[in-house]
């Protein structure tokens, strides 16, 4: 490969990781916004339609639930699902908190009591969490609600999430 063959192939691949689409030709990957127009919001705008009650904490998990649905089949970014267990949790009383009903995603890293934690391997590909960690309490805390838990190389230690236990996950 040529200097110039190389520049064109890294810069199309850099045009590509940062969203952009390189041939006007191809089609433009959905995104959360084409699903549903919370997916576009951060999680202080979030967190002010709740304060203000224009949504309720139920309805931004049930945004991210079917933001969830649509997308995560093409990318395998979500590997454990609690939904169940965050619907509960925003339906069980009045949200509090500067991010009160903000959707949250924990890395497979993280220990969360009552959900499983492979760390990215197939040796604990059935371990379930013990305890939560103080930092994830103290999120909690502040009115995020754990959906689950996200994609990881095994043991985090790679640069790039393309387990065994888990496959590859697909989000530039």
């Amino acid at each position: 490969m040529d200097r110039r063959s190389f520049l064109k192939a890294s810069l199309a691949a850099a045009a590509w990781a940062a969203g952009g689409c390189v041939d006007p030709g191809l089609p433009r990957p959905r995104i959360a916004t084409d699903i549903d127009p919370l997916g576009q919001l951060d999680g202080i705008a979030l967190a002010d339609l709740v304060a203000r009650g224009e949504l309720t904490a139920a309805e931004l998990i049930a945004g991210a639930m079917r933001r969830s649905a649509a997308l995560d089949p093409a990318l395998n970014a979500i590997v454990t699902k609690s939904f169940d267990r965050a619907l509960a949790r925003a339906v069980s009383g009045p949200a509090a908190g500067p991010f009160a009903g903000v959707p949250y995603l924990l890395k497979d890293l993280t220990d969360y009591a009552g959900v499983r934690c492979t760390h990215g391997s197939r040796l604990y590909a059935q371990s379930v969490s013990e305890h939560t960690p103080p930092f994830v309490q103290r999120s909690e805390e502040t009115g995020l609600i754990v959906l689950g838990k996200t994609n990881t190389p095994e043991f985090g230690l790679l640069p790039s999430t393309e387990s065994l236990a888990l496959g590859a996950c697909r989000n530039p």
